[in-house]
């Protein structure tokens, strides 16, 4: 059985490994803490929280001792089901059981601080891994940052990013995502722009989406020429160009009466088969109207 849970478990089957699991009490056989972890990570995967969180009880019921996997994958599904309270209990019952937390159980804790804005507790739940010699990874900053963006705090993902750099941890796209992002959010976009520019120097990819959060942080400072130079940049390194990208920069050339650039930049939506929306029309309506060019 446990060989058979396992493997539904892997092929993200939880209801399969599930319905085995529970055929096991109606054969008479006894589960053990493989077959339960298991089960757990099954559910884990799919995100039924609640099915972990009675898995894990029934553990308890049957005298059967939680280790760090069963506690680490209740955890995980209580995140990715936005259950992030009962995620932060679990890891305190699991810390008050004496049962060590490793780098996995911290990463799915921290995620699921970013599920509640609660950057504080991530940080905490950071110091706590430094404390006991579990050293954090990619995942683990990524999660911190993630939680910091939810929040709006720019200048705690600036420094996630310096301290994973001091601490040699790779640096992916989608950590520099977030903190680029959380950035343009908060109206920073000089510090945006900065952590673009170092993507390059990390020799770190950059996608649309980075390109997007740059180019919206120009917008919302009205800085057309720069948002232009990111788009012409988008270009040259062949990325997918999508509305946000074209929304953003006509939007930067309205707020400065760029009524032509506005209209250029519409036009090759339409070359380019991105299909404009109402923001798209507004901005381009908007930048010939604070032109005066009605008529356009």
């Amino acid at each position: 059985f446990s060989a058979a849970i396992s493997a539904c478990e892997k092929g993200g089957k939880w209801e399969m490994a599930v319905n085995l699991f529970d055929s096991m009490a109606q054969k008479t056989v006894e589960s053990d803490i493989v077959t339960f972890n298991a089960a757990i990570s099954a559910c884990e995967k799919g995100g039924e929280w609640e099915l972990a969180l009675q898995l894990l009880s029934r553990m308890v019921q049957s005298s059967v001792e939680l280790d760090m996997i069963a506690y680490s994958a209740a955890i995980s599904a209580c995140e990715k089901g936005g259950k992030w309270e009962i995620a932060l209990q679990l890891f305190g019952v699991m810390d008050k059981a004496g049962v060590r937390p490793e780098r996995i159980t911290f990463n799915a804790a921290i995620s699921a601080c970013g599920k509640g804005c609660e950057w504080e507790q991530s940080l905490k739940l950071r110091s706590m891994m430094l404390q006991r010699n579990v050293q954090p990874g990619t995942i683990t900053f990524s999660s911190a940052i993630n939680a910091c963006a939810q929040c709006s705090k720019w200048e705690k993902t600036a420094q996630f990013l310096g301290v994973m750099a001091q601490d040699g941890v790779e640096i992916n796209t989608n950590t520099c995502n977030a903190a680029v992002s959380t950035c343009e959010k908060a109206g920073e976009w000089e510090m945006a722009l900065e952590l673009f520019g170092d993507l390059a120097q990390k020799e770190v990819a950059r996608n649309t989406i980075t390109f997007n959060a740059a180019i919206s942080a120009c917008e919302k400072r009205a800085e057309w020429r720069k948002a232009l130079r990111l788009l012409s940049l988008l270009a040259q390194n062949e990325l997918q160009f999508d509305r946000v990208t074209f929304n953003a920069t006509i939007s930067a050339c309205e707020k400065n009466r760029e009524w032509q650039n506005a209209l250029v930049l519409f036009s090759v939506m339409g070359h380019l088969k991105v299909v404009a929306g109402a923001i798209s029309f507004n901005s381009a309506i908007g930048a010939c109207a604070q032109a005066g060019e009605w008529e356009m």
